[in-house]
């Protein structure tokens, strides 16, 4: 088994991402447990370019099996052989409707793999506020066609009632700043880079005529 210290931890690449996903979820299958994946390599199933350390599922009960420790928001974290993390969230906080929610509305990817859906996801991100959950946030509402946003609003009027307008309110500057970023973008499209072969440099030594 493969050791490292926590800045040392190698980024997945995607096929072992799929790998570890797999593995965990037909774990999860076999036990009847719900689970869908939530973190960084969910985001890269929808589109994202972000790197991930490890595997995020949330889920509605533990695996049987040790685990190598326990995530303070509830759940647990389990170990690959390579020493990659598995955190398995299951949620008994004030937070817990929205991870069920989540669950109940799983939505599954062409390979296979159960993913929180995009407004799920959207809501749990927001409500997260880690700078790397708002960059999240950005790409999923920045994503044309991903985030039907009056879903997201009803999720949040459902489940967090009078606090809700406060929450929705939150989630629209977001979507106005996605927009805008969008808008600007438009206007000024990323140039791509060009990268011409320079010519070889010939020099050719002019003799004198003698004199």
């Amino acid at each position: 088994m493969n050791t490292y210290s926590a800045d040392e931890t190698p980024r997945l690449s995607r096929d072992q991402a799929f790998q570890i996903a797999r593995s965990f979820q037909k774990d999860a299958v076999a036990l009847k447990i719900p689970v869908a994946l939530c973190g960084g390599y969910a985001m890269q199933l929808y589109g994202s370019d972000r790197q991930t350390k490890d595997i995020d599922f949330l889920a509605a009960a533990p695996l049987a099996k040790p685990s190598s420790g326990k995530l303070s928001f509830g759940g647990d974290i389990y170990t690959t052989e390579d020493n990659i993390h598995v955190d398995w969230i299951v949620r008994t906080d004030e937070q817990q409707s929205l991870y069920q929610a989540a669950l109940d509305h799983r939505a599954r990817m062409t390979n296979g793999l159960l993913v929180v859906a995009p407004e799920y996801l959207a809501v749990i991100k927001l409500l997260a506020r880690r700078p790397k959950d708002e960059s999240d946030l950005l790409f999923l509402l920045r994503r044309r066609g991903l985030v039907n946003r009056g879903k997201a609003h009803a999720i949040i009027k459902r489940l967090y009632g009078p606090g809700a307008f406060a929450i929705s309110d939150d989630l629209r500057s977001h979507e106005l700043e996605a927009d805008l970023l969008n808008r600007r973008e438009e206007r000024n499209p990323p140039v791509k880079q060009l990268f011409i072969r320079p010519r070889r440099l010939v020099i050719h030594t002019v003799k004198r005529p003698r004199a």
